[in-house]
């Protein structure tokens, strides 16, 4: 069978305007939806923080972040810190790309150096980085260089098996390609 045999042009077009229509009403309601979902769980939250069903001291309220990042945005603090988690962010994403890039090197090159770390590597990528963050703590202090750390166990273990599992799924008539070029 064909497709459905449409009895004028100008009923293709009703039937286009019906599913943009249809597409159109999905995303509110959908959005709609979420919002509804958001505020309804910042209520909860409120409501249950106020009314000492959950622990407000390790919850807080909604209420007390907003006023207390409307006073960070007033003495300009909140700047401080935006600038000193974004120093730490980028520098554990170099270090993390360029550690990366190195050791699935090393990897590639070396297949039984591969085969000795490769079980290591996939037992450090599946521990809960929240649980090493103490432990880099006590070793290494309270610093930057401690979040620094972090952020890198958080990437560096998964990159470093997944650039060597891409390094050695490289097709090889592209290697013979780039040899002749």
């Amino acid at each position: 069978m064909g497709p459905p045999v449409l009895s004028s042009p100008g009923s293709l077009l009703k039937v286009q305007k019906n599913y943009v229509k249809l597409q159109k009403r999905n995303v509110w309601i959908v959005r709609t939806a979420r919002i509804l979902l958001l505020v309804g769980f910042i209520f909860l939250w409120e409501l249950t923080s106020t009314k000492g069903i959950i622990d407000s001291f390790i919850f807080s309220r909604p209420s007390k972040i907003t006023l207390c990042f409307w006073s960070m945005i007033l003495d300009k603090s909140i700047f401080l810190h935006i600038g000193i988690t974004l120093y730490e962010t980028l520098v554990s994403f170099v270090l993390v790309t360029v550690l990366s890039i190195l050791f699935a090197t090393i990897l590639w090159f070396s297949r039984k150096l591969l085969e000795i770390t490769e079980p290591f590597l996939v037992i450090l990528n599946s521990l809960p980085k929240s649980a090493l963050a103490p432990l880099l703590i006590v070793w290494l202090g309270a610093t930057p260089l401690t979040i620094i750390v972090a952020g890198m166990s958080v990437a560096l273990f998964g990159s470093v098996l997944n650039m060597t599992t891409s390094f050695q799924e490289v097709d090889p008539d592209k290697i013979k390609l780039i040899y002749t070029l």
